[in-house]
């Protein structure tokens, strides 16, 4: 099975020195892509239609000093961009017409994702709305950075069939909508009605409603400026007490990763210690960190395997399958696992399952293999046969559903594990 399995979004980038929220970050150097979510977080679902909008919108850090001067209800800023490089320009916004200017990166998954929806969105509302993906962010701005925006956009195809516009290093569209409205992440849209005001904001997933209720004329604009001064409100004290928290985060990780990179393992424990200490919310995830850490970087399995009792202990671990899985699935096939446990791994599979309802077709999968590990074919066969039933349900096909079916034949017997092919 793919070892991406073992990543989990809960385990802690130790490398990094770093313990961030779990999206993507732009910056000065270019997007990079954390995997330790302190606080998962992903946009409002849509209402109706639209892509999934659960997919993780890219972030880039606000500046400390940026003034919010843009809200719902304002009149739009001009879209005074460096050039528009596909479709009709956009110089100003007509009376009578509706208009969705929208921001993304040739960088950003979720941005590309959104890309088919836009346009069917555009055909639906021709005549009514004019659409315009606003390209910023990019890294680095140089000679270079149009042509390859333009390339960009040519193989995009009718993936994006809206107009298409650079903002540039001037950034001037950027300011005047994004940081303007307090918006650090992509992709965003800003909804433009027949009166060239801002009647709406935010993650293109959930524009659908809105945007017909724009259209028909039907939106209530005083409800929605109110809702996104609250929302704006309950963003910026939450903005504030991350920042407070990183304050105290920031050294403490910074500890773990000199440590880390030291190979200084009793430091790096203790160091994790004492993150754990300061932030109890994060004490399950610090467990898994450690654990990792003992297990794979360390290579002190026995007290990797001695956290058993105090990882199925926690009340984080409990309610999070998904890292239970991983726990499980490392020790059974992970890299750099010098000794495997394969009762400590059938414990977190099992663990896993009881969390997951059943549901999960990859913790069925792992089950199944710390099953066939410890012994008991009988019940690996069922509950590998659970885990193609529940992937065929969720559509998953193609080499994912072929190994799990392949692993089903090993485990009745039509077919020897892969290493004794070899």
């Amino acid at each position: 099975m793919k070892t991406s399995r073992i990543v989990s979004g809960l385990a802690l980038s130790l490398a990094a020195g770093l313990l961030v929220a779990g999206t993507c970050v732009a910056r000065a150097d270019g997007p990079t892509t954390p995997t330790t979510p302190t606080t998962p977080t992903a946009p409002t679902a849509p209402t109706t239609g639209g892509p999934d909008a659960a997919a993780i919108r890219v972030k880039e850090p606000a500046p400390e000093t940026k003034a919010i001067g843009l809200s719902v209800g304002d009149k739009a800023p001009a879209l005074a961009v460096e050039t528009f490089i596909k479709g009709a320009p956009i110089t100003v916004y007509e009376p009578g017409q509706v208009y969705v200017v929208e921001f993304w990166a040739t960088w950003c998954g979720p941005c590309i994702r959104v890309f088919p929806h836009l346009s069917e969105l555009q055909k639906k509302y021709e005549g009514k709305a004019r659409f315009v993906g606003v390209n910023i962010w990019e890294r680095p701005y140089d000679a270079n950075t149009l042509s390859k925006v333009i390339q960009f956009v040519e193989k995009q195809g009718d993936k994006m069939a809206y107009t298409v516009a650079f903002d540039g290093e001037a950034k001037k569209v950027d300011t005047a909508f994004m940081q303007a409205a307090g918006q650090n992440g992509i992709p965003a849209a800003f909804i433009v009605d027949q009166t060239g005001t801002v009647a709406w904001i935010g993650h293109p997933g959930g524009m659908d409603e809105p945007l017909a209720k724009v259209v028909a004329k039907e939106w209530d604009l005083k409800k929605a400026a109110a809702d996104f001064a609250a929302e704006r409100e309950k963003d910026t004290a939450a903005q504030a007490k991350m920042e407070a928290r990183q304050k105290t985060l920031g050294p403490l990780s910074k500890k773990v990763s000199e440590a880390v990179a030291a190979k200084d393992w009793d430091g790096a424990v203790t160091a994790m210690n004492a993150v754990k200490a300061a932030f109890p919310d994060m004490a399950g995830r610090i467990e898994i960190s450690k654990f990792n850490l003992l297990l794979r970087q360390a290579n002190q399995p026995d007290k990797a395997y001695a956290m058993k009792d105090a990882l199925l202990a926690s009340p984080e671990l409990a309610t999070t399958p998904a890292a239970l899985n991983q726990i499980a699935y490392t020790v059974l096939e992970g890299p750099g696992v010098s000794r495997r446990d394969y009762p400590f791994a059938l414990a977190f599979a099992e663990k896993a399952d009881e969390a997951a309802k059943g549901q999960d077709w990859s913790i069925a999968d792992t089950l199944a293999r710390a099953q066939f590990a410890t012994g008991d074919k009988a019940k690996a066969v069922e509950s590998q046969t659970r885990a193609i039933a529940l992937a065929q349900a969720s559509k998953i096909g193609g080499d994912e559903l072929a190994e799990l079916e392949t692993m089903l034949k090993v485990f009745n017997g039509e077919q020897k594990p892969a290493e004794e092919t070899k």
